[in-house]
């Protein structure tokens, strides 16, 4: 696979990283939910096993594919040292049900959403851009006790893989406190990178099944409710695939819009109430 201006890495693991050595393993749970990717789906799996730090546990969810998706999560369950568990939907459940069921599951401290036709991407010769290093680099940034999420920027890739030439980075770097990034929001609208995004578990909330298009924004949107700080690392890890039929390609039902506007608003209030009383 080759992206615009060189090849890409072979992304294979490596614990010699320094923050490896100082904050371990054993403290991520990452899950990816998927149906019919099973033609992206290795490619996501193995950039989460590229990590330096990788997940104390792998949890895989087929939301009944007709494709080969589930026979490539059961190749993956004897894998070591991340436990790799499978869970099968003969019939579809839908991506926030299969979402709310992994989170129910997790045991890690920290929990990451990875799509299934995505990727961490390491362009070779590359530094800070080596999305091998986004764990390892988020857990540096959470050693800030109050800080929610850590979130990255992306790289578009078509259905091959190839580079697009579009980069989308946060408007934000570093740690950022909620009624800031709850002000930016709302000018701006969502600028978090959901599957480039790495949640503290007690911050993390279930997703909304009435908001199958903005259940992610509401999920930042709560988050930051709760005073929880944001955290953003402002350079492309994340390939984000672009191909036929993804829900970020069709319009947010205005209904979705609506209660997405209120709960930010709503967010806002309260917070800012929150610092009169402080």
């Amino acid at each position: 696979m080759t992206f615009q201006g060189g090849s890409v890495a072979s992304c294979s693991n490596s614990s010699s990283d320094p923050i490896y050595k100082s904050w371990g393993a054993n403290l991520i749970t990452t899950f990816i939910t998927c149906r019919n990717h099973g033609k992206y789906l290795q490619k996501a799996i193995s950039s989460i096993l590229a990590q330096t730090i990788q997940p104390k546990e792998l949890i895989l969810i087929n939301d009944g594919s007709s494709d080969e998706s589930l026979e490539i999560m059961k190749k993956y369950q004897n894998y070591s040292p991340t436990e790799v568990r499978v869970f099968n939907h003969p019939d579809p459940k839908g991506h926030i049900y299969s979402y709310n069921e992994a989170i129910s599951m997790a045991t890690g401290e920290y929990i990451h959403l990875m799509a299934a036709d995505d990727f961490f991407f390491c362009p070779e010769g590359s530094v800070n851009n080596d999305g091998r290093k986004f764990y390892a680099r988020a857990l540096n940034m959470f050693q800030d006790s109050k800080l929610g999420y850590v979130s990255c920027g992306l790289r578009h890739v078509g259905f091959d893989g190839m580079d697009l030439g579009q980069v989308i980075l946060p408007i934000v770097q570093g740690i950022v406190s909620p009624l800031d990034l709850l002000g930016l929001m709302g000018q701006y609208g969502n600028f978090t990178n959901g599957g480039g995004t790495l949640v503290r578990a007690l911050a993390q909330e279930r997703y909304e099944p009435e908001l199958p298009y903005t259940a992610d924004f509401l999920q930042w949107i709560n988050i930051l409710r709760k005073g929880w700080k944001g955290g953003y690392i402002r350079e492309p890890l994340y390939a984000y695939r672009r191909h036929l039929y993804q829900m970020t390609d069709r319009p947010t039902p205005p209904e979705e819009r609506k209660i997405i506007e209120e709960k930010l608003q709503s967010a806002i209030s309260q917070l800012r109430k929150r610092e009169v009383w402080v």
